[in-house]
C-alpha cells in the first residue's frame, strides 16, 4: 500500500473478524465510504471475516493483509442476485466479490480469500469424478463485468464453489503473483477465465484447480454484445488441473486472437493445451469462435494428453482455428497429442 492513499479500516466500520459474526455490512460500508471519498484502500487487518457478497466500486483497492481471511458465508441469503446483462445465462448471478462497470479497482495483499466451497458440496461418490453440489451454490466467485483497469495481486484464493476469477467484457486486467488452491473434486472450479476481455496479463501465478486452470472464452451471449477476447499474455505460471492447464475456445462466438502463453509448467494435469471449437449442439447456440494468432512457447508438462486441437464437423463459419504456433514444448504424456479438423 502507498502511504498517500486514504485508508478505510473495516474494523473501524464495525467488522468483528471472529469468523462467526457476519461482517458483510462493515466491509461494504468501508468500500462505499472509500468510493465516495474519491478512492483509496479498504484495509482488512488480521482476522477471519465472514461475508456474503461484496461489491467493489471504482477507485477502490481491497487490501487483505497477511493473517486476514475473507470467508464466504454458507447461506444463500447472504448472496443477493446481481442485475446485469448476463444474469439469466449460465451459473447463478450471485457472487462472493462482484463489480459491474467499475474502473481502477484492485484486490491485493498477502491474505486469503476463502470461497467456502466445502459448504456447498456433498462428498464424491465412487461412480463420479467430482462432488455433487447441494440445491444451490454461488456462481463465479470473483465476477468482474464490464470493468476497466483491474489489478489482482498477491492474494491466496482457496476453495471456490464455482469459477474462481471471471472477468467478462473487461479491458486491461492484470493478475500477478496470486495463488489459487481449489478442491480438485469441486465441479467447475476453474482458476482464471477471461471472457470477451481485451488486454489481460496473467503472470507469476500458482493454480491448482478442479477444472481448467486458465480458459479463454468469448461468450458474446453472456455479455450481450459481440466482443473479442484478445491481446492476452500468460507467463511464468505453474498449473495443476483435473482437466486442462490451458483451454482456448469451447464457449462463445466472438473471436479469440492475438494471445501468447510462455514459460509455463504443468503437472498432475489431464490435458496440457486444449484449443477447441465444438459441435454447435454441444455449445447450445451459435457457431463457435474464430481462434487465431495464438503462440505457445517454453512449456514443460507432465500430463495424460499434451495437446488437443479440434474443430467440430458442424462448426459454422467463421468458427475456425488458424495461425497457432507451438515451440520449445517438452511433454511427458500417456496419450500423446490429438489434432482433428472439420470435414
Amino acid at each position: 500500500m502507498k502511504s498517500q492513499k486514504s485508508v478505510f479500516d473495516i474494523r473501524e466500520r464495525g467488522a468483528v473478524g471472529d469468523g462467526k459474526t457476519l461482517d458483510t455490512g462493515a466491509v461494504q460500508a468501508a468500500i462505499d465510504a472509500c468510493h465516495a471519498a474519491g478512492g483509496g484502500v479498504v484495509y482488512c487487518p488480521p482476522g477471519d471475516y465472514l461475508v456474503g457478497t461484496i461489491k467493489l466500486k471504482s477507485n477502490v483497492e481491497l487490501h487483505v493483509e497477511a493473517g486476514a481471511t475473507l470467508l464466504g458465508s454458507g447461506q444463500q441469503t447472504d448472496y443477493p442476485m446481481q442485475d446485469y446483462d448476463a444474469a439469466g445465462i449460465g451459473f447463478t448471478p450471485q457472487h462472493f466479490i462482484f463489480a459491474h462497470n467499475a474502473e481502477n479497482i484492485a484486490i491485493t495483499g498477502r491474505g486469503k480469500i476463502d470461497g467456502n466451497g466445502r459448504a456447498f458440496f456433498s462428498p464424491r461418490t465412487p461412480d463420479r469424478t467430482h462432488m455433487c453440489h447441494h440445491n444451490w451454490r454461488p456462481g463465479h466467485m470473483i465476477a468482474l463485468v464490464d470493468c476497466r483497469d483491474v489489478l489482482i495481486r498477491d492474494v491466496q484464493i482457496v476453495d471456490s464453489p464455482c469459477f474462481t476469477i471471471w472477468p467478462l467484457g473487461c479491458d486491461r486486467v492484470r493478475i500477478h503473483g496470486i495463488t489459487i488452491l481449489n478442491n480438485r473434486e469441486g465441479p467447475n472450479s476453474d482458476g482464471i477465465d477471461p471472457d470477451c476481455c481485451r488486454g489481460v496479463h496473467i503472470s507469476d501465478c500458482y493454480l491448482d484447480c478442479g477444472d481448467d486452470c486458465i480458459a479463454l472464452k468469448s461468450d458474446s451471449a453472456r455479455l450481450g454484445r459481440d466482443k473479442a477476447c484478445e491481446d492476452v499474455v500468460v507467463t511464468n505460471c505453474t498449473l495443476h488441473s483435473v482437466t486442462c492447464g490451458i483451454r482456448v475456445g469451447y464457449e462463445g462466438d466472438s473471436p479469440i486472437r492475438n494471445c501468447t502463453f510462455s514459460n509455463l509448467t504443468m503437472t498432475n494435469t489431464r490435458t496440457g493445451i486444449c484449443i477447441q471449437v465444438p459441435h454447435r449442439e454441444k455449445v447450445g447456440r451459435g457457431h463457435g469462435p474464430a481462434i487465431e494468432n495464438i503462440s505457445f512457447s517454453n512449456i514443460v508438462m507432465d500430463t495424460r494428453l499434451a495437446l488437443f486441437l479440434w474443430i467440430g464437423d458442424d462448426a459454422a463459419t467463421p468458427g475456425c482455428v488458424r495461425n497457432i504456433n507451438i515451440s520449445n514444448l517438452t511433454a511427458t504424456t500417456e496419450r500423446g497429442c490429438f489434432i482433428g479438423g472439420s470435414k
